[in-house]
């Protein structure tokens, strides 16, 4: 009988035969898939994590919503205009100092309103010749809690690490490509 509900697909015989001699092939396909897939998924978990505790750390941290600078000092009856159009306006001040080894130190005078910083080891500065540093800049310069650095010819005792919610990159300059 041609064409009837006897006859069988010719395919289910190769199948198993091309497994068979081929099994290299398909395994190495298999583990092939099987590794990016588990990458992959690994890489945008993580991605996730990273943006929540990133959101997270700004939130806690007070971070501005925008920033502006001046190279006058602003007239307060200015501030209170802009404050009358329901924004807050705060100084956040910087120094940079250059290091002995050639390294730029920006220096922040500490921030009660907005953007506050986290300390990751140690404890914030109380004197007046104490600073906490951030704390990769201070892992690349060997710099630890307890050392004193000279800066503008005085010198302070570094108190702790620290994060900032503002300077999570290290740019010296907004138009940088690359953070220093």
């Amino acid at each position: 009988m041609v064409g009837g509900d006897n006859m069988r697909n010719p395919l289910r015989k190769r199948y198993p035969r091309e497994l068979k001699k081929n099994m290299g092939r398909y395994s190495a396909i298999f583990l092939m898939l099987m590794v990016t897939i588990a990458l992959m998924s690994g890489f945008l978990s993580v991605s996730d994590g990273v943006q929540v505790a990133f959101r997270d750390n700004r939130i806690e941290c007070k971070m501005e919503d925008g920033l502006f600078s001046s190279y006058d000092q602003i007239s307060t009856d200015t501030i209170k205009k802009v404050e009358e159009l329901g924004v807050s306006v705060y100084k956040n001040f910087y120094v940079n100092e250059n290091m002995k080894n050639g390294n730029v130190l920006r220096i922040y005078q500490n921030r009660e309103n907005t953007n506050l910083v986290t300390v990751m080891e140690g404890t914030l500065p109380t004197g007046k010749n104490e600073m906490a540093i951030e704390r990769l800049f201070a892992e690349s310069n060997d710099i630890s809690i307890g050392d004193t650095i000279a800066v503008d010819g005085t010198s302070r005792k570094v108190t702790g690490y620290v994060s900032m919610p503002d300077y999570s990159s290290l740019f010296e300059e907004n138009s940088n490509l690359m953070m220093d």
